[in-house]
């Protein structure tokens, strides 16, 4: 599995395209299309480069959003970033001024937010993929751990650990 600045691929050609993409990368590109769908004369930008081999993330999202019915026309890619701070760079000089909405996940928001500023993007939040949720009601199950809980820990100090190296570079 590739794990890039799109969220992440797996190149097994053998199974259907939308389970190649992470649950991360499925998240992103289906909030990424329902918007693209209520802003006429959108165009869908999909991001991220291939990690360790692996098929790139957004050529993956390129494909299934067209086998969704997303005009190929409307559609630009970066195959090339292998980050985030990458990625912002590389966004920057595709759209120049032109206002972004930045479709990533809720957890990953406010490093990508940050990065893509510092490098003059003008983004809009439009956070998807939420690994916390507040759910009303109690159920006995809430008394014991699951392993949901431990990938959602895991995602928050991956995050917290992205902000802390980007502001010790100067970054954030």
């Amino acid at each position: 599995m590739g794990r890039g600045a799109g969220g992440g691929t797996f190149s097994d050609a053998e199974i259907p395209l939308h389970a190649r993409l992470s649950e991360a990368s499925l998240g992103r590109l289906v909030e990424g299309i329902r918007l693209y769908r209520q802003l006429p004369g959108a165009t869908l930008l999909v991001s991220g480069g291939r990690v360790f081999g692996s098929g790139s993330d957004a050529e993956s999202m390129r494909e299934l959003a067209v086998s969704l019915g997303v005009n190929p026309a409307d559609i630009r890619v970066d195959e090339e970033s292998p980050d985030t701070e990458t990625q912002a760079l590389i966004i920057r000089q595709m759209v120049g001024d032109d206002k972004v909405l930045l479709v990533t996940s809720a957890s990953h928001m406010p490093r990508a937010v940050g990065l893509f500023r510092l490098a003059g993007v003008n983004v809009v939040p439009a956070p998807t993929h939420y690994v916390v949720q507040d759910n009303a009601g109690f159920s006995p199950a809430d008394l014991f751990p699951d392993s949901d809980s431990v990938l959602a820990a895991q995602r928050v100090a991956y995050e917290y650990m992205g902000i802390v190296w980007a502001k010790l570079r100067g970054l954030l």
